[in-house]
């Protein structure tokens, strides 16, 4: 009996149950999953986003301004799935004005990308005593938030 014939007959006796394909799941499904759902919670927060040419006639400006002042890191923008471009809504003020302090913490994080931009903004910061960095803008306290900016950017301890 040569080799081949042990591993046929090894085979036909002793088979390996081999699931289905519709059964497996890519490894990195499920995080891939929790991903898309953090995004859209993102996305959604805080009033949700509009499109740019609601945000244009909000501020009083042409939807090609809104895209220049996104590509400046101005504003945070987000591709959608038809690629245009959405905003989130918190980012403005009920008089169609930007939030104060928004541009310059936009430009401490200028080299990160808008996921981790938002993300900065709504999550709770130890270093502004557990509130988001978005809250405090709305209290007008920018320094602190500046500063936390700083520290996120340079991946200091907290």
């Amino acid at each position: 009996m040569n080799n081949n014939s042990i591993l046929k007959s090894v085979a036909r006796t002793n088979p390996l149950p081999v699931p289905k394909k519709s059964y497996l799941k890519p490894p990195l499904a499920e995080a891939k999953n929790r991903g898309l759902k953090i995004k859209k919670q993102l996305l959604e927060a805080e009033g949700g986003c509009a499109k740019s040419k609601k945000i244009s006639e909000t501020l009083g400006m042409s939807p090609q301004v809104i895209d220049q002042r996104r590509q400046q890191g101005k504003l945070m923008g987000f591709s959608n799935e038809k690629g245009k471009y959405i905003y989130p809504l918190w980012q403005f003020t009920n008089k169609g004005e930007t939030i104060n302090g928004l541009e310059e913490v936009l430009e401490k994080l200028q080299d990160f990308d808008p996921w981790m931009q938002i993300a900065f903004f709504l999550n709770p910061n130890v270093r502004l005593n557990d509130k988001t960095p978005l809250e405090m803008l709305r209290m007008g306290e920018i320094e602190p938030v500046i500063n936390s900016a700083i520290a996120f950017a340079n991946d200091e301890p907290d």
